[in-house]
């Protein structure tokens, strides 16, 4: 349970009364925000609690990989470097390969065979290969095929139990050439290797088959080290799932519905969130919702799969009462401003310093909850970084609109 305003030694906050001059300044023309959620620095005027049924790792500043224990946040950096949450739906890691590997089970390697693939656990090489900060038990797999003449190919099968579009990921150092990665079918169409320090290389195909294997292409003259590999369902890659042999599953990261009915937005309230969608689950992804107790009538923000764009939308009785979007903007793994005032008929809003037309013909109604990442149903982005969210008592002008999101 998170249920604290102000963090950090500052003290309390008063939200309604005004920002004191030690928070970062959210206020609006005349208007402070009723509730803020800012993850970036630690300021929370409203209670939150959130729940995750497993463990979970994570990126920290420092670029190393961390677990989190069950129940606990997540928090990683956007592509701008700004802290944010990170919230997630629920995954399964279909790699029967371990975190850490003690041996090369699961693994079949073809080709040249002048080509050697190993376990490494030499402290000083791992050092050089920049892969000793990502592991805990000292090993990782090591394609080398510099004595070679052609190709080497190192793959683990596995069964996914279905067709679709699947992401594969593997955190990897070395390569260059022709080095690749792709799945079973689709040497056309890889995911080259090359980097000089750890990277992490993701993959998206549409698996035919019930069957898939990962592959790892080494050309001749050419060393990989990888570790952490991960195959799972979707559109896009979600942080890595450690398993010991078998399929395991991450739960989701769920933020319990946020109680906003004392705050009176019945004459309208203006919304801002910002943060980064990296994969989408779905048609339909919400970012953040606020409605009047179920999804008939709500004000949303969501990514659209079909559109490619983060869009706002307000409904009232199943009826939808107005939609914005706008062609281009930030995509998966951008980083996206974007707000919206809503009440009785009056409906505008921006995404990143582009403003829509005003709507003067909208039916409202209130909210009383405020939702992160999911709809009343609960579905759920594949991966979310949220930076901040923010409600303001009062409808923002164009001009304002453009401001906070610019």
């Amino acid at each position: 349970m998170v249920s604290f305003i102000g963090i950090g030694g500052l003290g309390l906050v008063s939200i309604g009364g005004g920002l004191v001059s030690a928070l970062p300044s959210y206020r609006v023309g005349d208007i402070n925000p009723l509730a803020m959620l800012d993850f970036k620095h630690g300021y929370y005027s409203v209670p939150w609690s959130f729940t995750r049924a497993s463990v979970a790792t994570y990126v920290d500043a420092h670029g190393a990989v961390q677990t989190a224990s069950i129940n606990k946040p997540r928090y990683e950096r956007t592509a701008e470097g700004r802290r944010a949450l990170l919230l997630e739906g629920s995954a399964t890691n279909f790699l029967t390969t371990h975190t850490n590997p003690t041996n090369l089970a699961g693994f079949t390697k073809t080709g040249d065979a002048n080509g050697v693939f190993s376990l490494v656990d030499d402290a000083t090489e791992l050092e050089a290969a920049g892969l000793s900060e990502i592991v805990t038990s000292g090993k990782v797999f090591k394609v080398d095929n510099s004595a070679g003449i052609s190709d080497v190919w190192v793959n683990s099968a596995v069964t996914v139990g279905a067709v679709g579009p699947f992401a594969m990921q593997l955190q990897y150092r070395g390569g260059g050439a022709d080095c690749s990665v792709y799945l079973t079918g689709q040497s056309s169409d890889r995911t080259l290797l090359e980097s000089e320090g750890y990277a992490r290389a993701v993959k998206v195909s549409t698996a035919t088959d019930t069957t898939q294997k990962m592959v790892i292409r080494v050309s001749p003259g050419r060393v990989i080290y990888f570790t952490m590999a991960q195959l799972e369902a979707g559109l896009g890659a979600t942080s890595y799932i450690p398993q010991s042999g078998v399929a395991t599953t991450r739960a989701a990261d769920i933020v319990a519905p946020i109680d906003v009915s004392g705050m009176d937005l019945s004459a309208g309230y203006s919304l801002v969130a910002k943060g980064q969608m990296d994969a989408s689950a779905g048609l339909f992804d919400r970012v953040v919702q606020l409605d009047a107790g179920d999804d008939l009538s709500r004000q949303h923000f969501m990514w659209r799969i079909s559109a490619s764009s983060f869009q706002s939308e307000v409904y009232d009785n199943g009826v939808a009462q107005a939609t914005f979007v706008a062609s281009g903007g930030p995509q998966l793994g951008d980083d996206f401003a974007i707000a919206m005032a809503a009440g009785p008929d009056h409906f505008q809003t921006a995404r990143n310093g582009v403003a829509g037309a005003k709507d003067s013909a909208v039916v409202f109604s209130a909210p009383v909850n405020l939702r992160l990442a999911s709809s009343y149903a609960s579905s759920r982005p594949a991966r979310l970084l949220l930076e901040s969210v923010l409600v303001y008592p009062g409808l923002l002008s164009e001009a304002q609109l453009i401001g906070v999101t610019a």
